[in-house]
């Protein structure tokens, strides 16, 4: 998997889980969290894929 396509599906899991936590109030913080995990996660392989010279 190219790191492209691996940063895409980390952002759209990150999008999914911000929008389970809205749309339930018992997972809000949870799913929060959990999404800027991922979200940060995405951009971590993009910039670590630009450093590499990709």
């Amino acid at each position: 998997m190219k790191p492209q396509q691996l940063a895409g599906t980390l952002a759209v899991v990150a999008a999914i889980c911000v929008v389970v936590a809205l749309l339930q109030p018992a997972l809000r913080e949870a799913g929060i969290v959990i999404g800027l995990f991922f979200a940060f996660l995405a951009g971590g392989v993009l910039n670590w894929d630009r450093r590499s010279g990709h």
